[in-house]
């Protein structure tokens, strides 16, 4: 949906062809604040005060692009390098483009190696690229080796002849292992590239299409079989050795993490499963797509998802099992189909079968937050709101009865109904489900917890959608036209009449006697349904789309028009609707909804419009939010926030954004003031001159929710438990993800480190001597040890995990005093545990690692010693606005014994107390009341969440709001 051509679909009706085309240079301020209005500057060309400002949900654009009319199969990049494997239909040629894409707006070709043959994918490696093939006319698969160290003047070295078909591949030192379709896994050894021989294969009991490797497991996306999990410790002899197949399944893609799979689904989605154990991959994730996914790519805490028809979602999975939306890209129409990314940097670059490569900006993959969303247990195609209560036609699933009340909502009640519910509409207590081809079924709601079903009309026609007007259900019944039916007897639905449209009937309203039916390609016909009995048709209008949805406002009919967006039609006289004016929308616009000026249009794939129809020859384009599914039935509630049925993806809500004001010109452009209320998020800054042109500037503001972040040091334990310390963050609703260390003291730390072989836990202890540091590893990993210090001293700290809550941690703080009460257990580092003898309180630190490498305990020993921790922003622009850089430290607390520090007493040696909200407390003095442990803000006041004494931090400190 961010791709830059997409808002030329913005020029409306009026615009004029030689209108100036209007550029914005420069947007200030870039980052704006949820709580207060700012003035927005614009600084351009051509930007005149007569145009309007509207702010569009930003997240991943497309930068650039290289069309190729058949599209391509596979990238692989390579820095400034990108490598795409192709075939041309029309020349008969197919193979690999090398591409400078050092200006991703303006990619260029390089070189190119060209043969006969249809390129699947491409990999290069140490200066050569190996791009297995199939030949179209002996329909002989390969694989050719490519020199492209001379990326201008490619040169093939050789080729390996005996494939089926092959898909994709994945490398291993000299090992090329490749997916090869109804051959399963075939593994090639490269290490005379000159001749490359088969080193062993594997049959998989589906048709390999991907390849991810890890450990001694190869990972196979193996068509209707899903997952395959190949043995490959000894590539000579690959083995099956188990497997997941969910139901109805076609797996493309696949990418590994470890122990985690994520396994692109053409029918199910992105699955993740849990491969601990290879025999039996259990599934503990997943994430419906509203099209088919296709490819998979892990790239740090984000998974990439190609979606096909659906374009690029991007997932946080730092929480494994539930992978959370953050936005996604679609390029504007229907005729992209995306099926494999790989990332580089900030850029995603994604093969379109259809078009070519697109380059796409995923810098700020997050797209503003919905108030809330709960997720559909079939597929939500539309919604009825009356009141408090929201009634989805959930597909299969049936109907669900939600509570608005509640954030997010709440499922009350669920019933199953005779066919897939495609549509619903609710008067009073009754509502009505449109079944398609089972018809209408008649629903008693008057106890929303126990909806009962009256009755069913079986039409004769596909019902599509339904209006109930006092004792009458007219449906319209797609190729049978307008049905209506006498419902006064609910459980006994009468036929008394009908109309037939000639087109397809998908949608109707009833409005002062008369039936407006949107007829697909034949536009929308009125009739006159005065006697039910005997509708008449006394007027149509033909639109230039197929007419799909419809909502009345005052005398204007509002049509959703596929994939020509919005008309708007005035019907005060019905006998002659007359267009007024339209709005082209993206993808394929379904429904509408309307409320005051306002309209809110579902455009599929892209999401919704929110439209200002107080000129309804020239509809304005006010606002735009991107839904991670296929965005059906809409309501538009009077105080401007919105309810989404998001297909796969269930019902979502969005708050109201507050619309910029008038223009104002300045020295150097234009200003406006954009009200408080806007929530968190990028947004892309659009304006639209008088004539209809209009300009861009993708992401040029994030809008930041919460006020200063907080940082503190929190303690977790039930009483007389260790005590695991967390590196707590709270704020609102931010983008962008922190980071944080466990710092390493100051100091020359590049002394060689003595190794000590032990079959405990894997320690790292730093002692300070007169001649510097001296530094132990102590494990069974002498080379992975030496190897993890060698990154960590050079880095200056640990990285700390990031826990599912926002927190870093859990890191066990360790005091160890030898001889003095401990909080956690003793770090020994006394004579003998460490490689020379201590004397006195010598100043030293231990860091535990778990078998992964990663810091789960940190200790100190020594009067000064702190241990210090540091959190980040990097370069995300909310974080930036709060929190440069933070420290804090933890004291070697217990060493300062004061009789008289009751507090400080019974941390270190007395009773603690648990609190409700999980934090660790001593008694007070009466021994009945926890004492609040307390945080500190990066001011250094005490945290106002916890107000008290600051007794677990003798010394947390954080520094002021500049960049370290």
């Amino acid at each position: 949906m961010k791709q830059l051509l997409q808002y030329s679909v913005m020029l409306l009706l009026g615009a004029t062809l030689w209108a100036q085309e209007p550029r914005i240079e420069e947007v200030r301020p870039g980052v704006l604040q949820t709580d207060a209005a700012t003035v927005l500057e614009l600084a351009g060309a051509d930007l005149e005060a007569d145009g309007h400002l509207s702010l569009l949900d930003g997240g991943p654009y497309e930068v650039g692009n290289l069309l190729i009319p058949s599209g391509i199969s596979g990238v692989f990049c390579d820095g400034s390098k990108v490598y795409v494997s192709f075939y041309d239909t029309v020349t008969k040629l197919g193979g690999i483009q090398v591409l400078d894409v050092s200006d991703p707006s303006n990619p260029t070709e390089m070189g190119r190696f060209e043969l006969g043959d249809s390129a699947s994918s491409v990999v290069v490696r140490d200066g050569y690229a190996f791009m297995p093939f199939l030949n179209p006319y002996t329909f002989i698969g390969g694989m050719h080796v490519v020199d492209v160290q001379q990326p201008e003047t490619p040169i093939r070295i050789e080729t390996y002849n005996t494939l089926t078909s092959p898909q994709s591949m994945a490398f291993r030192d000299a090992l090329v292992f490749i997916a090869d379709s109804s051959s399963g896994l075939q593994i090639i050894d490269v290490s005379d590239l000159a001749a490359p021989v088969l080193a062993g294969s594997a049959d998989t009991p589906g048709i390999s299409w991907d390849v991810a490797l890890a450990g001694d497991l190869a990972f196979i996306a193996d068509g209707f079989m899903g997952l395959q999990v190949v043995d490959i410790s000894d590539p000579t002899a690959p083995s099956v050795v188990g497997g997941y197949t969910p139901a109805g399944s076609f797996s493309f893609g696949v990418a590994a993490s470890g122990d985690t799979v994520y396994l692109a689904d053409f029918a199910n989605g992105l699955l993740v499963l849990d491969a601990s154990n290879p025999a039996a991959p259990v599934e503990i994730g997943r994430f419906a797509t509203p099209e088919g996914a296709t490819g998979a790519t892990v790239n740090g805490s984000k998974l990439y998802v190609t979606d096909g028809l659906g374009g690029l979602h991007v997932l946080d999975i730092s929480e494994t099992t539930a992978p959370r939306w953050l936005g996604g890209y679609k390029p504007s129409g229907s005729s992209s189909f995306m099926f494999g990314v790989e990332v580089e940097g900030d850029l995603a670059f994604v093969t379109d079968t259809q078009n070519g490569l697109r380059i796409v900006d995923v810098r700020r993959p997050s797209a503003p937050a919905p108030v809330w969303q709960v997720p559909s247990a079939g597929e939500s195609l539309d919604v009825a709101v009356a009141g408090d209560l929201a009634l989805v036609a959930d597909g299969a699933a049936g109907l669900a009865v939600f509570d608005l009340t509640a954030e997010p909502a709440v499922e009350i009640a669920r019933l199953a109904t005779a066919g897939s519910a495609q549509g619903v509409t609710l008067e009073g207590d009754l509502a009505a489900v449109s079944l398609g081809s089972s018809g209408v079924e008649l629903i008693d709601v008057s106890d929303p917890s126990t909806p009962a079903s009256l009755g069913r009309w079986d039409t004769s026609g596909s019902a599509m959608a339904a209006e109930i007007v006092g004792d009458f259900l007219y449906v319209a019944d797609d190729r049978r036209g307008l049905q209506i039916a006498d419902i006064s007897a609910p459980a006994l639905p009468l036929r008394i009449g009908g109309f037939d449209t000639r087109g397809r009937a998908l949608d109707v309203l009833i409005a002062g006697g008369l039936a407006y039916v949107a007829d697909d390609n034949r536009g929308v016909r009125v009739m006159d349904i005065s006697d039910p009995t005997a509708p008449r048709e006394i007027g149509d209008v033909s639109t230039p789309g197929r007419a799909s949805g419809l909502a009345l406002l005052g005398d204007l009919l509002l049509v959703a028009d596929r994939s020509r967006g919005l008309q708007a039609i005035d019907v005060s006289d019905p006998t002659s609707p007359v267009v007024l004016g339209d709005f082209i929308g993206e993808d394929r616009a379904s429904a509408v909804a309307a409320a005051g000026d306002r309209v809110l249009l579902s455009d599929g794939l892209n999401g919704v419009k929110l439209l200002d129809l107080a000129d309804p020859a020239s509809p304005r384009l006010l606002a735009a939010h991107e839904t991670p599914g296929r965005a059906g039935g809409v309501a538009l509630f009077a105080d401007g926030s919105l309810l989404v049925a998001d297909g796969v993806q269930g019902l979502r809500r969005v708050a109201a954004q507050p619309v910029p004001g008038e223009l104002q010109v300045t020295a150097d452009g234009i200003s406006a003031e954009v009200p408080a209320g806007l929530p968190s998020g990028p947004y892309d800054v659009i304006y639209e001159a008088a004539g209809g042109a209009t300009a861009v500037a993708a992401n040029a503001v994030v809008a930041c929710g919460g006020g200063t972040l907080l940082s503190g040091l929190t303690p977790r334990a039930l009483p007389g438990l260790p005590i695991d310390w967390y590196l707590e963050v709270s704020s609102g609703r931010d983008l962008g993800r922190l980071s944080a260390r466990a710092l390493l003291p100051d100091g020359d730390l590049s002394t060689d480190p003595v190794f000590v072989a032990t079959q405990g836990p894997s320690t790292i202890d730093l002692v300070e001597s007169s001649d510097g540091w001296v530094v132990r590893l102590s494990g069974a990993d002498e080379q992975g040890l030496r190897a993890l210090w060698t990154q960590v001293a050079g880095s200056g700290g640990f990285p700390l995990e990031a826990a599912p809550d926002g927190s870093f941690g859990p890191v066990a703080v360790q005091d160890g005093l030898p001889g003095g009460p401990v909080l956690i257990e003793p770090m020994a580092l006394g004579a003998g545990a460490l490689p020379l003898q201590l004397e006195g309180p010598a100043t030293a630190y231990r860091f535990r690692l778990d078998e992964s490498g990663r810091l789960v305990a940190a200790g100190m020993r020594g009067s000064d010693t702190d241990l210090l921790f540091e959190l980040s922003a990097g370069e995300e622009p909310c974080r930036a606005a709060n929190l440069r850089s933070w420290r804090g430290a933890v004291s070697n607390y217990c060493r300062q014994s004061d009789p008289m520090d009751l507090a400080r007493r019974r941390l270190c040696g007395g009773p603690l107390v648990g609190r409700p909200d999980g934090r660790l407390a001593p008694l007070d003095d009466t021994g009945d009341r926890p004492v609040p442990v307390g945080g500190l803000n990066p001011e250094g006041a005490p945290d106002p969440r916890h107000p008290g004494d600051r007794i677990k931090t003798d010394r947390l400190r954080s520094l002021d709001s500049a960049k370290r």
